[in-house]
């Protein structure tokens, strides 16, 4: 372990580039670890990424209770926008709400406050190609699929999205 003593925002990069290359389980070890060394101000953040995480990978009564837990607490507004975004979607598809889904990544995609980083878009696009795959809507999710091909980096949503297995 090359860092002695990580520093929140080093386990929060980390946690995101694990999850964003598809291994999760390495991702949760480290929500976990990020969760006891976050600061009393970044514990909100912990909580709302590894809340998410939770929705993304199916653990949803789990997730269930720490979004009750997050959304009873306090928040900045900065950290909230985050937590809607993030639980509305994550939450609403592990619930089958494509609607919900649907409708909050189209928003992120189109916010001005905060800006979407070129990692949300994609994640944004990659999820709307499997809203509008499972929603019977090929065209639309072929242009989603496109976007996740040109712009996904070596990532895997990427990766999906060239094999086709985003709409699995």
């Amino acid at each position: 372990n090359v860092i002695a003593k990580p520093d929140s925002d080093v386990l929060q990069l980390l946690l995101t580039a694990y999850d964003v290359m598809g291994e999760q389980d390495r991702a949760l070890e480290i929500a976990e670890q990020l969760l006891t060394v976050a600061p009393e101000g970044k514990r909100s953040i912990a909580k709302v990424l590894k809340c998410s995480l939770l929705f993304s990978i199916g653990r949803t009564e789990e997730a269930e209770d720490l979004y009750r837990e997050l959304i009873s607490g306090k928040m900045n507004m900065l950290t909230k926008n985050i937590a809607d975004v993030l639980m509305k979607t994550g939450r609403a598809l592990s619930l089958g709400d494509y609607t919900t889904a649907e409708a909050c990544f189209n928003q992120s995609l189109t916010r001005k406050f905060p800006k979407p980083t070129p990692l949300s878009r994609l994640s944004a696009h990659y999820y709307l190609a499997k809203i509008c795959y499972k929603t019977n809507r090929t065209d639309e999710a072929e242009s989603h699929r496109k976007f996740c091909i040109e712009n996904g980096g070596e990532t895997m949503m990427q990766r999906q999205a060239v094999n086709g297995e985003i709409y699995k």
